[in-house]
């Protein structure tokens, strides 16, 4: 029996295709500036890559469109 996964992007929900070249991968982290104890909110953003599509928090996104509407979300607290 294969083993076979599939993503979907957590934005309009479009299924992954062997192929695709513009899928992103974003997540949620904490930036702590120089000197400062004080965390920041930070979006990160990266190239699809297959062990980090795996990670816990990981959004899966099918493009730029979908990323944009991805950070509006996040800059809103949505």
């Amino acid at each position: 029996m294969a083993f076979s996964e599939s993503y979907h992007c957590d934005v309009c929900g479009k299924e992954k295709q062997e192929g695709s070249h513009d899928w992103w991968l974003m997540w949620d982290d904490v930036f702590t500036p120089p000197r400062s104890e004080q965390g920041q909110p930070l979006l990160q953003i990266t190239a699809w890559n297959l062990f980090q599509a795996h990670s816990a928090g990981t959004r899966h996104v099918c493009g730029a469109a979908c990323a944009q509407t991805l950070l509006n979300r996040w800059m809103l607290g949505k």
